[in-house]
């Protein structure tokens, strides 16, 4: 089921996010439209908000440790992983929730954002990790930002 959540405001392009991956992030479906009379995102599955949750926040944003990394690392195996999947939206959900042990809402927005990256950004992050971390932040990030709210 899609949802369709009207932003009101620009989508940034320098936003920087708990590392969405080298070969990897959000689902068909996932896209942002920017200009003309009406700005939005749709997203396929995730709630707004989803990992903003004690639990969830706890693990994907420790102050104590290099968590970002950690989750970024861990994002860009399930994205590899999940790569010619049929379906790499659940794909990456079970991985990021096996990995990390986040809830099953939060890991259906990471599992969006891995499915976004091979769709979208395969091609740039086979150039290389600049590439694809532009390619993220515009493609992908902005969808995972909301869905998750962190």
């Amino acid at each position: 089921m899609k949802r369709r959540w009207s932003l009101g405001f620009k989508v940034s392009v320098g936003m920087f996010t708990l590392g969405l991956l080298a070969l990897a992030t959000a689902a068909p479906g996932c896209w942002v439209i920017l200009g003309n009379d009406k700005d939005y995102l749709e997203i396929d599955g995730g709630m707004a908000g989803a990992c903003n949750n004690a639990d969830d926040v706890m693990k994907l944003l420790d102050p104590g440790t290099d968590t970002v990394n950690v989750v970024k690392m861990k994002a860009q195996a399930c994205g590899q992983m999940c790569f010619g999947n049929p379906d790499p939206t659940s794909c990456g959900q079970n991985c990021m929730m096996m990995l990390l042990m986040i809830s099953e809402a939060c890991g259906l927005c990471w599992g969006d954002a891995i499915a976004c990256g091979i769709q979208k950004c395969l091609d740039s992050c086979l150039i290389g990790p600049m590439d694809c971390d532009q390619c993220m932040i515009q493609s992908c990030e902005p969808a995972f930002h909301l869905c998750a709210g962190i």
